[in-house]
């Protein structure tokens, strides 16, 4: 059907089932049942996860640009224009930040763009939206799976980093032999965005270490299978903010031993 998209949905389990609400005579209503989905494909449609053969993926985290300290709007002069009244705002285009993985032919690079917008003759508004992302590469095409574990180890590292929750809000994903890129969205709840801590309440920033960042990138790829154990006790603080949890430093104590 024209205008129609594919959607896979992953790890689905249903939560509620209602009895029949309906009777009369010989009809009866269809019993509804709730189901809750943990994943979802977009514009991608396949018979099982494994299936998924694919070279590059695009990671959106939360508060990635702050992380990063790089910024596409700057106010030109905000004193000087209210004097003027007149609102002047520059956009500057930034140059990706690369950098390498333990893996033979992974690369990675973190990229920031300018959502594409129109001009008009006689604009009513206009919407001018700034994005960061993460950009892994493989020479060779891999198992979804193991993009995932990139994704993840990453993810570990930036909350760490910021001291503080960030997720995926989505991640993109371009299919062996198809140039189109599909969407993976991930099942988040009502959970809002936090505001980000100030720069220097972090616990590192990205510009804290630009000149070993490729180092540090290698050496915690290569060797957090090592605390394994540890480290889901030590991010679960902070995924878990909200839950009441009494151990919670003698969590961070442990996994800080």
């Amino acid at each position: 059907v024209e205008g129609s998209r594919y959607v896979t949905l992953f790890d689905t389990f249903q939560i509620r089932r209602e009895s029949v609400t309906f009777r009369r005579d010989t009809e009866l209503s269809t019993p509804i049942c709730t189901y809750c989905v943990n994943f979802f494909a977009l514009d991608c449609c396949v018979d099982s996860w494994d299936s998924l053969q694919v070279s590059s993926v695009k990671i959106h985290y939360s508060n990635l640009e702050e992380w990063v300290g790089v910024k596409g709007f700057e106010f030109v002069d905000p004193m000087e224009d209210r004097k003027k009244k007149e609102v002047n705002v520059k956009y500057v285009y930034r140059e990706p930040i690369s950098f390498s993985l333990p893996y033979e032919g992974v690369s990675a690079r973190f990229f920031f763009s300018l959502q594409p917008f129109s001009y008009e003759v006689f604009p009513k508004y206009i919407h001018l939206e700034h994005s960061s992302y993460l950009l892994i590469t493989s020479s060779q095409p891999k198992n979804l799976s193991e993009f995932q574990e990139f994704i993840y180890r990453m993810q570990s590292l930036i909350i760490i980093a910021l001291y503080q929750d960030t997720y995926i809000d989505f991640f993109e994903f371009q299919l062996e032999g198809n140039g189109k890129w599909s969407r993976f969205y991930f099942h988040k709840g009502k959970r809002d965005p936090k505001p980000l801590r100030d720069i220097w309440r972090m616990l590192f920033n990205y510009w804290d270490v630009k000149d070993w960042f490729d180092k540090l990138v290698t050496e915690w790829f290569s060797l957090c299978d090592r605390i394994d154990n540890i480290l889901p006790l030590f991010i679960d603080q902070f995924i878990n903010e909200s839950r009441f949890d009494a151990n919670k430093f003698l969590n961070m104590a442990q996994a800080a031993e």
